[in-house]
């Protein structure tokens, strides 16, 4: 990590910005609505414009930016059915009654059918619709699964012992938990790859039980710890370099670290005491654990009570309470806008970029990078303006006058980040852009791979 405030000397002319700034606006995704039933949106698409979740835990939708919620349709006799994940084309996995099913995005139903028994359910999808889940055997044994057009439901741990998928990388590599669902004492988080099988990760420090919830492109782990009461609670990461992590622990109840994405940001919810009040949070690396309710305007009149999902974009979907009713909301990042396409890497590893905060004087800020090489060697660039230009196989997305650029040096998660608390003065009302290189000898070019690009708004 490094922190610093050299590259981006350009803030440090203009007029300081004194308004007060959040990093997200609220985006109701049932705007009107009353109930308090709420529908909670579990998994999001890569450009934030394809949602899926439950309602009221029995009837599955999907809403898609500009046209809102539609209901998931069921398998013949079926009268309930769940939405948990989505891909980048508009499908959706869950279940339809006792079956996991692909929700195609032509208004089509297909039954992933079981492992021999009578039950299962789909509970994520990565971006090119691989699935991930459970299935109950011959035996009636709950076994994680995962799924392919090719290869069907893959028993990913063909042994006695139940266990339970959770979510899936673009790789292919799984996470979820052993032991029975219901009991706290026994659960252990595993990650699974089509290449070194199935990986028991172990138990964090002393705590009783581990669950995988998500993973992220560099195998990274997020989930929760308990102990056997299930009344000490923690937020904590797994990745091969560092082992278990702690990101959040507390005496309250049902603190889970739902997702992560490729930067390790990850989201969840947190009791921040021993009531049932719970509310939504991200930990943020080189910042730390943050209540979702600080980064959203209090005008907006939300009490955001959980995060399940977030994307590259930095797009958070969870529930909230708002106007007296229980709503489904995602959060867009105000000041940071994505923008083109990266080339592959090494491994089809495409660098990425994003940002996190509000860029205002004495505010701290979050550059963040993404599926480099490992512990190699990225390039970051800055300019005032975007642009377009090919360069073989990839696209330089910045302008003209172009900065200094910045050498920075990828951990073993293939992840870097500049965290840097903004001078003051400070401009507003301009734009700084960024792209990354990271040298790769194994990329396509045998040099180097380009991130997406990276506007950033100065409020």
């Amino acid at each position: 990590m490094l922190r610093s405030t050299s590259g981006l000397a350009l803030l440090c002319l203009g007029s300081t910005a004194l308004a007060q700034s959040y990093p997200y606006t609220v985006v109701d995704l049932e705007p009107g609505a009353a109930t308090l039933t709420p529908s909670r949106p579990y998994s999001i698409s890569d450009d934030g414009k394809t949602i899926a979740g439950t309602r009221g835990g029995t009837l599955g939708f999907v809403w898609h930016e500009g046209t809102g919620i539609a209901l998931l349709p069921m398998l013949p006799g079926d009268t309930t059915n769940e939405g948990n994940g989505v891909d980048a084309a508009g499908n959706a996995c869950g279940a339809s009654g006792a079956l996991a099913v692909r929700f195609l995005s032509n208004g089509t139903i297909q039954s992933l059918g079981t492992l021999g028994g009578a039950g299962s359910v789909a509970m994520e999808m990565n971006r090119l619709g691989l699935i991930v889940g459970d299935a109950q055997n011959i035996g009636g044994v709950w076994h994680a699964f995962t799924w392919s057009p090719a290869t069907g439901l893959v028993d990913l741990n063909p042994a006695a012992i139940e266990s339970h998928g959770s979510d899936i990388n673009e790789f292919g590599v799984a996470t979820g938990f052993t032991g029975p669902q219901a009991s706290l004492a026994s659960n252990r988080a595993f990650r699974w790859s089509p290449t070194g099988g199935f990986i028991d990760l172990g138990l964090p420090g002393t705590f009783k039980n581990s669950r995988g919830l998500g993973i992220n492109s560099a195998g990274q782990v997020c989930g929760t710890a308990q102990n056997s009461t299930g009344l000490v609670g923690a937020w904590v990461r797994h990745s091969d370099a560092t082992g278990w992590q702690y990101l959040l622990t507390n005496a309250g109840k049902a603190n889970t670290a739902w997702k992560l994405n490729d930067f390790g940001q990850v989201v969840g919810e947190t009791h921040q005491d021993s009531g049932a009040l719970h509310r939504a949070a991200t930990y943020v690396d080189g910042i730390g654990i943050l209540d979702l309710n600080a980064l959203v305007d209090p005008a907006e009149g939300w009490l955001l009570r959980a995060a399940y999902d977030i994307n590259e974009r930095g797009q958070i979907v969870g529930w909230g309470e708002h106007g007296g009713s229980w709503h489904g909301f995602r959060l867009d990042p105000n000041y940071f806008a994505v923008y083109g396409n990266g080339c592959a890497g090494g491994g089809n590893h495409v660098p990425a970029l994003a940002g996190f905060g509000a860029p205002a004087a004495g505010n701290t800020i979050s550059i963040m990078m993404a599926e480099g090489t490992p512990n190699g060697t990225g390039l970051l660039f800055t300019s005032l303006t975007s642009g377009q230009s090919s360069l073989g196989l990839c696209t330089y997305l910045l302008g003209a006058p172009i900065g200094v650029p910045i050498a920075f040096n990828y951990d073993a998660n293939r992840q870097a980040r500049i965290v840097a608390t903004l001078p003051s003065p400070i401009p507003s009302g301009l734009s700084l852009f960024f792209q990354v290189a990271s040298l790769d000898a194994t990329a396509p070019n045998g040099s180097y791979a380009l991130s997406n690009g990276l506007e950033m708004l100065l409020p």
